[in-house]
């Protein structure tokens, strides 16, 4: 297939591909769709019917209990645990079905989808976008679990490029003492430049406090047992909680004054201003990588994915950007949907398209622009 796709040839090629290749599968799959749903709710409604007569049943115990042998209590003790072992179990289970159709739908379907796209690959759970590389990027703070859902790698135009869901924490203590704070939750886009990029220069949503190196989250971390004390403990903890947010914001500019100096860029966009923050190291080559036709693209990967936030750093020989969004992306099928409306189909070509598109921007494989 020829790499160097227009947009209009794309989408037409993509829709047509989905009516010849993938309306006729998900129609096939309509009724089996139905079933699984079914036996969802079925799973749902039982599970709940079986915690609610749990404490009925205790209510009931003393009377019941009362009229019955002492031989047949040991029984009923055994039969309220069955329907309260049941009822989690159904509901444990139940949720496992949105995932287990959603993936079945992906392993028969979207290798056909993604053929109008090119060199270009799905995986789940892999991490190709690795911890230190997202630590070079200098667009999340510090963190030490994650969670990878959909990828993709592959090439376009000659750049290569990896995509990643992911969702990253940081979560300390145990127990009571057990703290979890949400570093980021999104989509990880990367891919690499024609030149190395010497200086760095970065694009955050006003407000975004989970950027590398953030006093603010490192603050927030270190007080959580003193926030869960300061109902009990007012004034000492306030204290104390003042006290650690200044030794972090001190210990901060200690630990990284030698790191690169972001200086904050004005651009002429007031809409973009109005919405984003923009640093960089030199402000020269900021500009030049901050074009319109660059921020336009860039707010167009938020409207493809619906985010709030996002951001992107220019770094090295890559670029990284970082949408942030709680919505379950990638997805082509749902077990709550009709398979033969192509709504989530579209959905996602558009979040696919706007990632090719900005990757197109940069021309990398005429090796223009940066």
């Amino acid at each position: 297939m020829p790499k160097n796709k227009g947009y209009l040839q794309r989408t037409l090629e993509f829709h047509k591909n989905y009516k010849s290749k993938i309306a006729p599968i998900f129609r096939s799959y309509e009724a089996f769709r139905k079933k699984e749903l079914a036996k969802f709710w079925f799973m749902i409604i039982s599970g709940i019917l079986m915690l609610c007569n749990f404490p009925l049943m205790l209510l009931l115990s003393d009377s019941i209990l009362s009229d019955i042998a002492c031989d047949y209590f040991v029984a009923y003790l055994i039969l309220m645990m069955i329907f309260m072992t049941l009822g989690i179990l159904l509901l444990f289970i139940a949720p496992k079905k949105i995932k287990n159709f959603a993936m079945k739908i992906k392993s028969d379907c979207l290798s056909k989808l993604l053929e109008v796209f090119g060199d270009i690959r799905w995986q789940n759970g892999k991490n190709i976008i690795d911890d230190w590389e997202l630590n070079r990027s200098a667009l999340f703070s510090n963190f030490n679990t994650r969670y990878t859902d959909d990828e993709f790698s592959g090439s376009f135009k000659g750049v290569p490029f990896k995509i990643c869901e992911t969702n990253l924490l940081q979560i300390s203590g145990s127990g009571k003492s057990r703290t979890c704070i949400p570093v980021f939750k999104g989509v990880v886009i990367q891919f690499k430049s024609n030149k190395i990029i010497r200086n760095r220069t970065m694009i955050a949503t006003k407000g975004d406090f989970t950027a590398k190196n953030s006093w603010l989250l490192l603050w927030l971390g270190l007080s959580m047992p003193l926030i869960q004390m300061l109902i009990e403990q007012p004034a000492g903890c306030l204290i104390a909680f003042v006290v650690l947010g200044l030794i972090c914001w001190g210990g901060s500019k200690i630990l990284y004054k030698d790191e690169e100096r972001l200086d904050e860029v004005k651009l002429e966009d007031p809409k973009f201003c109005k919405k984003f923050n923009a640093y960089s190291s030199d402000q020269v080559e900021a500009r030049y990588l901050l074009t319109t036709a660059f921020i336009e693209r860039f707010q167009n990967l938020n409207t493809a994915f619906g985010a709030k936030k996002a951001k992107c750093s220019f770094y090295g020989d890559k670029i990284m950007f970082a949408i942030s969004t709680n919505k379950n992306l990638f997805e082509i099928g749902s077990l709550f949907k009709s398979l033969e409306k192509p709504e989530a189909v579209n959905k996602f070509y558009n979040e696919l398209s706007s990632i090719y598109s900005m990757i197109d921007y940069f021309k990398l494989d005429e090796k223009v622009g940066l």
